[in-house]
């Protein structure tokens, strides 16, 4: 089972207050962008959330090979993401 992310552990891993406020809400935007009805579930909420921060984290150093090849399936949006 995936752990749930919220903006002081965000805080905790040394991103800005602004930042993790950010990178919440752009996980909750990407759950109703994909239309999860059961937007309010743990589990789903955290891997989006998760999805969230990875992608953020690529952006900033412009390269996710620090990620490896793995591929986090999330099956309640039926999307799997290649990292």
């Amino acid at each position: 089972m995936i752990a749930t992310v919220n903006k002081n552990d965000l805080v905790a891993l040394g991103f800005s207050e602004g930042t993790s406020k950010r990178i919440i809400r752009q996980g909750k935007e990407l759950l109703i962008e994909r239309e999860v009805s059961e937007f309010t579930k743990t589990n789903v909420l955290a891997q989006f959330l998760l999805l969230s921060l990875l992608n953020y984290l690529a952006l900033m150093s412009r390269t996710a090979h620090f990620l490896g090849d793995k591929i986090w399936r999330l099956e309640k949006a039926k999307t799997v993401v290649r990292l």
